[in-house]
């Protein structure tokens, strides 16, 4: 089952990637398979 089929998980991974460089999320595991959570805050 396809959701949308324009979606380019490439661009959804500049965007996260994005996200973590301005401190919003924090980024672990290996390049093939990155996990992406909040960071916390206080």
């Amino acid at each position: 089952m396809t959701i949308a089929r324009d979606f380019r998980g490439t661009a959804l991974q500049r965007d996260l990637k994005a996200m973590a460089g301005m401190g919003l999320l924090i980024s672990e595991g290996a390049t093939n398979k990155l996990v992406y959570r909040m960071k916390e805050t206080g």
